[in-house]
This record gives C-alpha cells, structure tokens and sequence, in this order.
C-alpha cells in the first residue's frame, strides 16, 4: 500500500508564460522547447518527488490562460493546498505600461489575484513564479526591477498569503526549464506549504464555507 503524502497543487498564469513546460520539466523530466496551450484545465502527477528527503506524491493540476473566464476551470482552484501565479520574465515590453499589444505585468497579476482571492480557501499560500529565466539578459538588473514592480502591485494585496522568495529575497521565485534553475527551491517551497494548508484544513479544503466571498468594489485584493 502506498501511504505516500500526496499534495494538491494549482499552477494559473496567462497563457504562453511557460507553465506547463515547468511542470513537464518536474513530472516528465524532458525539456519541452514547445507545447500546446491546453483550453481548460490540464492535470499532471509527479509520483516520487523527494520533500526535505521524504518521498512524497504531487497533483498538480494547470488551469490554461485561455480557460481564465471558464467557472469550471477557475473552480479547481479551490481544491488546491498551495497555489502558484506564473509570468514570463523574458516579455519585458509587458512590464511597460504603454505596452498595448496585450496585458503587462500588473494587469495579469491583478487578474489572477483576484481570480485566487475569489476560489480558495483563506489563507492558501501563494507562490509568484517567474518562468523562462534562462533567456533574460542583465539578469541582475532584469530581476531587481521585476521585483520592484510585483512589489509595489502587490502592496495592497493583504488578503493574499503570498509566501516571498526568502533564499534570494525577492517576493517572487525565478525559474528555468531549461536550465533547470530554481524549479527545485521553488517546489521544495510549494509542497512544504501546501504540506502546512493540509494539516489545517484536511479534507475541508474545498467546502464552500472555507471559499472567500467575491468582495464589493470597495474591497478589492489589490
């Protein structure tokens, strides 16, 4: 019998900025140059992920950018015990805000904040997870002024448990697939989290009287 401890783990983030690529990176141990964007939600299992050296089972499941007005698919994240908000560190003209040829930065975090604040349980841990690190350039300069400006977006945003980047101190965690850079700190956290949230909730973790109400205009997550 397999008495493994198993994690329940949601990935949201617009779409292309590198999700399921991370998670294929962890769950199928291959670098994916390319994948299709999947339209609702897709569901991946990591059967033997080592957590402070014990052996434990990860579902993790990622809600595609392009289901982000679906009810169905935003309606998983209330049964996850540590959530994680992924963006593309190489798009650096959405960190512009005359960037018109999409949504940059702040408008994609202030979408998905909500969506979270609006379909988990209190205090869900949530992790701000910056992908495809391998192809930024400047790094140092490129990381700091990222962290600056998720800084100042998510100053208000107290009614989320935004879990920071204690080891690099910044409020969010870089990453590669490629490279494999941070993806293991970053799970290493992500699972010790939720590991905390399943202690506390148990199975309550998605009964609706632990769901936030969607707040009025006046009490917005941030």
């Amino acid at each position: 019998m397999d008495n493994k401890k198993i994690f329940k783990l949601g990935i949201v983030g617009n779409q292309g900025v590198g999700k399921t690529t991370l998670i294929l990176r962890v769950a199928e141990k291959k670098f994916y140059e390319k994948v299709s964007c999947g339209v609702s939600v897709d569901f991946r299992t990591v059967k033997d992920y080592k957590v402070n050296g014990e052996s434990v089972k990860l579902n993790i499941f990622d809600i595609a950018g392009l289901a982000r007005n679906s009810d169905l698919a935003i309606s998983f994240i209330k049964d996850a015990s540590a959530l994680a908000l992924a963006f593309n560190l190489s798009a650096l003209e959405y960190y512009n805000e005359d960037f018109n040829q999409g949504e940059n930065l702040e408008q994609q975090i202030k979408l998905w904040t909500e969506k979270i604040y609006n379909n988990s349980a209190l205090n869900i841990p949530v992790l701000i997870l910056g992908c495809q690190l391998d192809k930024v350039q400047e790094r140092k300069q490129i990381l700091e002024s990222v962290n600056d400006e998720l800084e100042r977006v998510l100053k208000d945003c107290h009614k989320l448990n935004i879990v920071k980047n204690k080891k690099q101190q910044l409020i969010y965690f870089p990453t590669s697939s490629k490279t494999e850079e941070g993806i293991d700190d970053f799970f290493q956290i992500w699972a010790q989290e939720a590991c905390q949230i399943q202690k506390q909730y148990g199975s309550k973790l998605s009964n609706d009287s632990l769901i936030k109400k969607k707040p009025n205009d006046n009490d917005q997550c941030c």
